[in-house]
């Protein structure tokens, strides 16, 4: 009852990683859909969620309800706190800012993603830095993206740290959850 239809669900994670390694998937979100920037007035870092964000927003607490999440980290902008807020009021978590997520610190975002390689943590950004970000990890780690990865508003990326330091070995693309 409720909650996503199978589809939509998050993969199990295989029994032998868990058993194996202990380590938990890292939650690596692209901020919901905002008011676009051609029609807004105010500073970039104050764009809202649309009523379509905030149903992608909502729609994260089901699809990582199999995940644990101890910890959020935020691009300091709103439409990326507001990405995460719903979650983080379900789970009874405050939501960290940091400007190591923030629009155009890829390089930055990328040594911040790799320090919580080992956390619970689920981390939001922007449509500039993800893609930057997960580059990385495949051509520095091997991590499959798949032919043409996708880095839609409101989605999100599952990455598996492979157990050496700072490093991932798998990722899985969520498309946005519709509402």
């Amino acid at each position: 009852e409720g909650g996503l239809p199978p589809s939509r669900q998050a993969p199990p994670l295989p029994r032998d990683w868990l058993a194996d390694s202990g380590a938990v998937p890292l939650l690596l979100v692209r901020h919901a859909d905002a008011v676009s920037r051609a029609g807004w007035r105010q500073a970039d870092e104050r764009r809202p969620l649309t009523k379509k964000g905030r149903d992608q927003a909502h729609g994260l607490v089901d699809l990582f309800a199999p995940y644990r999440v101890a910890a959020i980290w935020s691009s300091p902008s709103l439409r990326c706190l507001q990405t995460v807020l719903p979650l983080a009021i379900a789970r009874g978590i405050l939501v960290n800012e940091t400007v190591d997520l923030a629009e155009g610190a890829s390089r930055r975002a990328t040594a911040f993603v790799r320090s919580m390689a080992a956390e619970d943590v689920l981390l939001v950004s922007h449509g500039d830095v993800i893609p930057d970000v997960l580059s990385v990890f495949a051509s520095h780690d091997g991590v499959d993206l798949g032919p043409e990865p996708r880095y839609q508003k409101g989605s999100a990326w599952v990455l598996e740290p492979s157990g050496e330091r700072g490093r991932f070995r798998a990722a899985t693309y969520f498309h946005p959850v519709r509402s």
